[in-house]
Order: structure tokens, then sequence, then C-alpha cells
């Protein structure tokens, strides 16, 4: 699965990760049974959580649009858990926005097709010289469209039919149809002539990807859990991002006919990249992030949801020895706008 599991902390903590995930199914599971409460449902019903997928597919003929805007500002040195103070050559700051166009299609009554069209626009602040009489902070400007994404989902439970719960499985590909040849500036062209993938618009590579959902309505709740695995292939330049888990759960509670509360947990494990098929030591690790938010359900099939993922933990990859940090953030915003076909 990851390739550069190095110490024995890693290994335990992929211990941890299996037993999150079969405490998280045990739970899903004794919430799913008592099908016969389906007919007992309240008229108010959630929509999907804000900054995760889940476990339905769309109905046959029916079509969704969405925009989802992601923004962060990495600010702060990290050393695994530990915040770094002082000056240090390499990465200051980086600021990104996203915004993301989906587009879903139900092909039939077992399976959906999506599609995701990122743009993205990537600031990089970075020190150089430092002790030198001249400290200078050099900031690169990426922006323009990154790699597109196509899902086929196939639904294994549905709710709607009867079943006690939703259920689905989905297989996809990350097409190499962003940029990936942005050169680094000097003085940090002499070690890296291309930026790494992180910084870059795409990857350059064809990366296959599988998802699992689970979602479950019950009167005014909802539970969704979502699974996302993204295998990394070396692009160009010897450039390849480390594979990426994604691992989700979410409560939503419906208030009224307009409005939704909701809280998820969601988690992300990267394995490190390469750059000039070297090892980038600082990149990747693991973070989690807890996130409320809430849900506007309008007229005529239109959604707007709003969340704030909080940082409650990271363990970020970093090369100490080398003076080479990885940056972390506090915060995101997700704006998501919807609409039903």
């Amino acid at each position: 699965m990851f390739r550069f599991v190095e110490n024995r902390k890693e290994i335990v903590n992929y211990k941890r990760l299996s037993v999150f995930f079969l405490i998280v199914f045990v739970i899903l599971s004794s919430a799913a049974v008592n099908a016969a409460d389906i007919d007992k449902m309240s008229k108010l019903k959630t929509i999907g959580p804000a900054n995760m997928s889940s476990g339905t597919i769309l109905k046959p003929g029916k079509m969704a649009v969405g925009i989802k805007y992601l923004s962060f500002s990495k600010d702060q040195l990290y050393a695994g858990e530990n915040e770094i103070s002082g000056k240090y050559n390499g990465k200051l700051e980086q600021e990104q926005a996203l915004v993301l166009t989906g587009i879903r299609y139900g092909i039939n009554k077992k399976m959906d097709i999506r599609l995701n069209i990122p743009y993205y626009k990537k600031d990089l602040k970075r020190r150089c010289y430092v002790g030198s009489p001249k400290s200078d902070v050099i900031t690169t400007t990426n922006k323009g469209l990154g790699d597109i994404i196509m899902m086929g989902r196939y639904s294994l439970l549905s709710q709607k039919k009867g079943d006690s719960c939703s259920l689905a499985v989905g297989l996809g590909i990350k097409m190499p149809t962003g940029d990936s040849d942005k050169k680094n500036p000097l003085p940090f062209s002499k070690k890296y002539k291309y930026l790494g993938p992180g910084f870059q618009l795409g990857t350059g590579s064809w990366d296959p990807k599988f998802e699992l959902g689970f979602t479950k309505n019950y009167l005014r709740s909802r539970i969704d859990s979502h699974l996302m695995y993204t295998w990394g292939n070396q692009g160009q330049h010897g450039l390849e991002k480390g594979d990426v888990f994604k691992y989700n759960l979410a409560y939503s509670y419906a208030l009224s006919k307009v409005y939704d509360l909701q809280l998820e947990l969601n988690g992300i494990k990267a394995d490190k990249s390469l750059n000039n098929n070297e090892i980038v030591t600082n990149s990747g690790g693991d973070t989690i992030f807890l996130t409320p938010g809430i849900h506007f359900k309008l007229k005529n099939n239109y959604n707007i949801s709003v969340a704030v993922p909080i940082t409650i933990y990271r363990d970020l990859n970093a090369d100490a020895q080398a003076e080479k940090f990885a940056l972390g953030e506090d915060y995101r915003v997700v704006i998501k706008a919807s609409h039903l076909f």
C-alpha cells in the first residue's frame, strides 16, 4: 500500500487506523438495522455532507451539478506533531484556493458517473539565504486547470429500495490534464529544476482511484462514511505524488425544511512524494480535521453548504537534521453549491 514505511511509529499508526475503521463499521452496521423504520421516517431530510462523498447514487436520467470552493493558508512549520520556530531556508507559507466543478449523471438503477474539474491558484513563499546579509523571500504563483477526475459508482445497497442503508463502491482515474512543467526559480532550481508535485497543477500521471461509501437516513438524522484511496504514479520530470488515503465520517441533522447542521471527521494519510526521482522528505503525513457546517436547502433542488474543517491532529513528515520541515494549517474554508436537474 504505502511505500515509505520507515519506522515502528508508522506501523503503529496503521494499526490504529485499522481499529478506527473496525469500530466505525460496527457502529454503522448497528445503526443500519431496522429496515422497517424507513416507512416511518420524517419528512425532514438532510442533504449530503459538505466536505466528503456518500454511499448514494443518482436515479437514471438525473443530473447534478455542483461547485465547491476550498481555501487554506499554511503558515507554520512542523516536524511530526511539533511546531517549529526559527528561520530556515525553504518553505515559509503556502496559500491555496480550489474551485471544483462536479457533474454527476445517473446511468441506470445501479450506477452513476461523475466528472470533477479542478481549477487551482497556489502561492508558495520560500525563504533563501538565511544567515547572510540578504535574506530573501521568494513567492511563486501557479494557477490554472488541474487534473480532471472521472469516477463510476455502483450501488450495492439502496435505502430507497428497502435496504437498511445505502452502500456503493466506485472506481475512477485521475487524468493528467493539469500542467506539471512549472520550473523552480533560483536558487531552488539548483537542487530541483521543477516545483514538487504538490505545487504543480497536475502530476503528469494517470492515477487510479477506489472508493467505498455508506449512507444511512433515519428520521431527521443522516450518517455518512466514505473511504477514498488514490495510487500515485510517476509522471514527467521524475515527479510523483505519494499515495493518498482519505477516510471520512459525518453526522447531519435536519433542523427544518431549510437548515441542516453537520459534523464531519475528515482524515488524510499521504505518502511521501518524489521530485527528480528523489524522496521529498518533508512531504506527506497524517492530518485529521473536525468539520462543523450548515446546509441551506433552497427551493427547486438548489442547496448551499458552508463548513470549516479545523485541524485537530497532525503528524507531518520532516527531516530535522537537514532542516526540512513541513507546512501545516489550522483550518480550511469550504463552500459548496449544487443543483439537481
